[in-house]
């Protein structure tokens, strides 16, 4: 069994919270297709999108990928952090 301070050293910890991410994408967009509630598939991704690349420049950071990998996962993630809002504005009116 892995300890925690191994998941972190290894960045394995990083991929359990990616697949979590897929699930939770998963769970949600089936939740949606039955139900017709819960946000729609575009929004959905733009959410999902944002936190799997906060996800992947904690990663680069914490294994020492060089810092450029770092920046370009955070910049992709507040893109589309914007972009989510953007649309969550539109839609209040």
């Amino acid at each position: 069994m892995a300890t925690i301070q191994s998941l972190f050293e290894t960045g394995r910890i990083f991929d359990i919270v990616l697949a979590t991410l897929a699930i939770e994408g998963v769970v949600l967009w089936l939740y949606n297709r039955r139900t017709g509630r819960g946000l729609a598939p575009p929004a959905l991704v733009s959410f999902l999108l944002s936190g799997v690349f906060l996800v992947a420049a904690f990663r680069a950071s914490t294994l020492g990928a060089a810092w450029v990998w770092t920046a370009l996962f955070l910049t992709l993630a507040f893109a589309v952090h914007l972009a989510e809002l953007r649309g969550r504005w539109r839609a209040c009116g």
